[in-house]
């Protein structure tokens, strides 16, 4: 009898919009391929495309992971699917965890997409986007900075034993991973923690012949992703690259002000191209840049 997976996640089924969003499609398509029976249930009632060889479940009201409806709807979808494992995208939704925790029998896989450090790296950031201005400024000096790091690292650890307390196996990417775990957590059972082995098997001795350009590809937001820093590289840049393109290739709420941006200040050889399919863009560029500050 053929192993009865479940996929869920928050965002809508739509390879184009994000890496969690290409990641169900693309683990769904080879779990199909393995032989695999294959349901994938999203909190977002709309905007999926259709996924072929697997079963689609959404939810069926507004407000996501905050409206009890979608739940139900997702204990709805476990009765009538009856997983024999369910992978969880979101880990960090403890809700969905709670929905999850009804089915009996059922292996929990809960999924890592991006560092623990994200806070900790980015303290400031966080700090002004979450936080009231007079505390959010306690990260522009060390004892303040120490203090807020204290707090982040006792919540975040509390996130995590919760994680690895309810999940039979948490799910991250890499060797250095493990090194952030052990920053936020001192015990742990490791046989519940598994690694993604690399996918390449092999790098080419030589460099392949392709064009002079930088490709940045990813949502167009500051908040993460730090799509705000595009112009002020390439406008540090394109006089020494005179010859080379910039292209930037995805969607969302800062791409119009970055278009307005360089459009006024002239900056030349940048192509905004909204969303694409991204394989030709990576077949032809020569570099590709990220200035996200939590992958």
């Amino acid at each position: 009898m053929s192993p009865r997976v479940l996929i869920v996640l928050t965002q809508p089924v739509d390879p184009t919009i994000g890496g969690v969003q290409m990641s169900t499609v693309v683990m769904a398509r080879m779990l199909v391929a393995e032989g695999c029976d294959v349901a994938v249930y999203s909190f977002e009632r709309s905007g999926h495309i259709k996924l072929q060889g697997a079963s689609f479940y959404a939810a069926s009201a507004s407000g996501n992971v905050d409206n009890a409806k979608n739940h139900r709807d997702l204990e709805r979808c476990l009765a009538e699917f009856s997983p024999d494992v369910v992978i969880n995208q979101m880990a960090y939704e403890h809700a969905i965890t709670d929905t999850l925790k009804s089915a009996s029998g059922v292996l929990l896989v809960a999924r890592l997409h991006n560092t623990l450090y994200s806070v900790r790296n980015n303290l400031d950031r966080y700090a002004e986007q979450v936080l009231p201005g007079s505390i959010a400024r306690l990260a522009q000096n060390p004892l303040g900075r120490a203090a807020l790091l204290v707090v982040h690292r006792r919540r975040h650890a509390r996130d995590l034993r919760r994680i690895l307390l309810d999940y039979d196996r948490f799910v991250m990417f890499a060797e250095p991973n493990l090194e952030e775990l052990a920053y936020f957590m001192s015990n742990y059972h490791p046989e519940r923690v598994a690694l993604i082995p690399n996918s390449v098997e092999a790098v080419a001795e030589r460099l392949p012949t392709k064009e002079k350009r930088i490709l940045w590809l990813g949502r167009v937001t500051e908040h993460q992703k730090r799509a705000d820093l595009i112009l002020p590289l390439w406008q540090r840049l394109h006089a020494e690259l005179p010859d080379w393109q910039f292209d930037v290739v995805g969607d969302g709420p800062l791409l119009a002000t970055l278009r307005e941006q360089a459009t006024q200040l002239k900056i030349p050889r940048i192509n905004f191209y909204g969303r694409k399919t991204s394989t030709p863009f990576f077949q032809r560029a020569s570099l590709f840049v990220m200035t996200s500050d939590f992958e």
